[in-house]
């Protein structure tokens, strides 16, 4: 099964298998009728024919719930057979009427076969190449220039954390032994930096706060960007690190109960865990449910005053159809920012002025104004999830799950979407070369 925001492609690709056999139909159908036309024998049938799987198609690509993209091939196809036919109507309509005149039926000259193949051929010649060039021409790029979802590798990067001089981008990976890995913004320079799940650089750039594991034998460790000199500051079962703007927190999700999650704000002075805001319902209120009281994917705004995160308020729900809510820090309530009416949003994040949220929509990234207005997607790549802010607005990180062939791949790779164009580019993409040492600068 495809994972949670991916588009169904199963189903595109029936739609694709059986509008390929009757495109092949027509095909012959037409060249059937081309080769009667030339012949001068009656080739009104193979029209009729191509024209029932032309309309088939439509109305199979109009019927199904599959995105289908219709080119200018079939727009063309469509076109010469209806206008053929409607000449075929056009001069049977003259010749009765001749007929009907003369009294009798004139027998159109005869010559050689191939002399009368040879005119038609030569004109469906460039009429196919003009068909070719404009398909080529007209094809829609649906990933934006960022590269096919189809590959070959099983190289999965994700998690993506942009450094506070946006040089460089720290993300989880399973290439080599697996860990925390350092590229730079250009996506050169790729290496390994330390073993972990997640991370997130100190306000200063030197550090990076990672957590290892799960359950009570997870840890949240501090290490360099260098991958040297590591401390483990806490353990348990923490999740999804985030610094504070002034160094002195780092802020951590963990579980409060079977399957639910809230979040936590670390010393790192005196080590406590404190929970930034009370539950906002209570266990027998009718609101109440796993997917209600839980803050997953949770993002502290720049100030620590609020704080966002992914939530339903419909105890039916589950995590399908997920919102992004919106807490201040030590307050009970909680106020609702998006109302998706899709599949869901989730994993939000604050840009660094505290202006706007960046998350997941379906699987594709998008934003919305701090205040809950303006929302807008920016992507249209498929599996796009975990975005991260540059820290001057201008391009959003995220993770895109490529689905190799089968969809049996974990495949994922890293890529950045222009704020102001919605032009994609990539980061990494398949297992690259690791480089040792520092890149772009001295790293402690």
């Amino acid at each position: 099964p495809a994972a949670a925001g991916a588009p169904d492609k199963g189903l595109a690709g029936d739609v694709e298998a059986e509008g390929g056999t009757y495109a092949l139909m027509t095909l012959v159908f037409l060249a059937g009728g081309l080769v009667s036309v030339a012949l001068r024998s009656r080739g009104g049938g193979f029209a009729l024919a191509a024209l029932l799987c032309l309309l088939v198609l439509l109305l199979d690509a109009g019927l199904s719930e599959a995105e289908v993209d219709i080119r200018i091939g079939f727009w063309l196809a469509f076109a010469s057979v209806s206008g053929a036919g409607l000449l075929r109507l056009r001069s049977r309509r003259r010749e009765r009427r001749r007929r009907r005149s003369q009294g009798s039926a004139q027998v159109p000259p005869r010559g050689g076969r191939l002399r009368r193949l040879a005119p038609p051929l030569l004109l469906a010649a460039p009429a196919i190449a003009v068909v070719v060039l404009l398909e080529a021409l007209t094809t829609r790029d649906v990933t934006n220039g960022a590269g096919p979802a189809n590959v070959e590798f099983s190289t999965a990067d994700d998690g993506p954390a942009w450094s506070p001089d946006g040089r460089q981008i720290a993300f989880a990976s399973n290439r080599g032994a697996g860990g925390i890995f350092v590229v730079s913004s250009d996506g050169s320079c790729i290496r390994s930096v330390t073993a972990g799940d997640r991370a997130s650089w100190s306000p200063d750039g030197r550090r990076l706060a990672v957590t290892r594991g799960e359950g009570r034998g997870g840890q949240l460790v501090l290490v360099g960007v260098g991958g040297k000199k590591s401390q483990v500051v806490a353990r348990g079962d923490l999740s999804n690190p985030q610094w504070s703007a002034d160094g002195k927190r780092i802020y951590v999700q963990r579980p409060t109960g079977e399957f639910t999650t809230a979040t936590f704000a670390l010393s790192l002075d005196s080590g406590r865990l404190t929970r930034l805001a009370p539950s906002w319902v209570r266990t027998k209120d009718p609101r109440w449910s796993i997917a209600a009281v839980s803050e997953d994917g949770a993002s502290v705004s720049p100030d620590g005053e609020r704080y966002v995160f992914q939530s339903s308020d419909d105890p039916t729900a589950g995590v399908v159809g997920e919102k992004i809510f919106l807490r201040r820090v030590g307050v009970p309530g909680r106020s609702r920012l998006t109302n998706p009416l899709n599949e869901g949003d989730y994993e939000p994040v604050w840009s660094s002025d505290g202006r706007m949220i960046a998350f997941q929509r379906s699987g594709e990234i998008a934003m919305i104004n701090a205040d809950g207005s303006g929302t807008r997607v920016l992507t249209a790549v498929g599996g796009a999830i975990e975005p991260a802010w540059s820290p001057d607005g201008t391009s959003i990180v995220f993770a895109r799950e490529l689905y190799g062939p089968g969809y049996g791949s974990d495949s994922a790779a890293l890529e950045i979407v222009d704020v102001a164009t919605g032009k994609v580019r990539k980061l990494t993409w398949g297992p690259g070369a690791l480089r040792k040492g520092t890149c772009g600068g001295k790293n402690r």
